[in-house]
């Protein structure tokens, strides 16, 4: 995803002999205060934005892993529909494979933003499988699979979940609308919450939001 977008820039103020001494002490004054207030935002920023759902797959041995639908803003959605040359419609499976390859296989590098523990230990992505992606509402959605498998039949097992990219290129914001759908089985009793770090109005980067799973065999 990287590598497709090129979207930083930098500019030079020049200021002229003419600029007053105190002119430039408020400026470098504002500066100052912008760097303390704001120091992360100096260095990275977001250029892209997903909306994402998460459907946590169990079966009656316990948690399998997680299905996840990232919806793209329209901008970056065009990107890769004009990589492939979609012009409407969704995507063939010819151009499915190139988005892969070219806008998604790199991703594993960064776990594909996707964040794991089990029982308070990280858990480490060994990769995705099911990929596909499609266009609703002139907006790219990629569709994955992350296998996690995680017995429940001994007792009570706890998984947190959390996707963000650490480095705030990506913005994730889970779903407004029914972010987490649960593929339950009869034989596994299933409870979630979802927390927040800081403050919501600061937007997703700066607050991601944690899925926290509580199962355990219903016997």
């Amino acid at each position: 995803m990287r590598r497709m977008l090129s979207l930083h820039r930098s500019e030079t103020v020049h200021c002229n002999e003419e600029d007053s001494p105190m002119k430039m002490k408020i400026v470098l004054l504002c500066l100052a205060v912008f760097l303390i207030v704001f120091p992360s935002s100096v260095y990275s920023h977001p250029h892209v934005w997903t909306d994402y759902v998460v459907h946590p797959i169990f079966n009656n041995q316990g948690l399998q892993g997680f299905r996840f639908e990232w919806t793209f803003d329209e901008m970056f959605s065009a990107q890769i529909m004009e990589m492939v040359g979609l012009r409407k419609g969704n995507p063939s499976a010819a151009q499915v494979r190139k988005i892969r390859e070219e806008a998604f296989d790199n991703l594993a590098q960064y776990n594909y933003f996707v964040h794991i523990w089990v029982d308070g230990e990280r858990f480490q992505i060994r990769g995705v499988r099911d990929f596909t992606a499609r266009v609703q509402d002139n907006r790219m959605v990629y569709d994955f699979f992350v296998p996690c498998e995680v017995d429940a039949r001994t007792g009570a097992r706890s998984v947190r979940l959390q996707v963000r990219d650490p480095e705030i290129f990506v913005d994730f914001s889970m779903s407004a609308q029914a972010p987490v759908r649960l593929v339950s089985s009869p034989d596994i009793t299933v409870e979630y919450s979802i927390d927040q770090e800081g403050s919501g109005a600061l937007g997703g980067f700066f607050a991601p939001k944690s899925l926290n799973l509580r199962f355990r065999n219903a016997s």
